[in-house]
């Protein structure tokens, strides 16, 4: 599947987590994109 060069949505989301790094917890996050072309696709 070729790159689209014209995506006239997105979407942007994240989900944020707090996970033990080095003995302290830090807050980490997860990004999701999802991008609709002009074919709806």
């Amino acid at each position: 599947m070729a790159a689209e060069a014209l995506y006239p949505l997105v979407w942007l989301d994240a989900i944020h987590y707090k996970i033990k790094e080095d003995g302290r917890y830090v807050s980490k996050a997860i990004y999701t994109i999802l991008g609709l072309n002009v074919k709806g696709k």
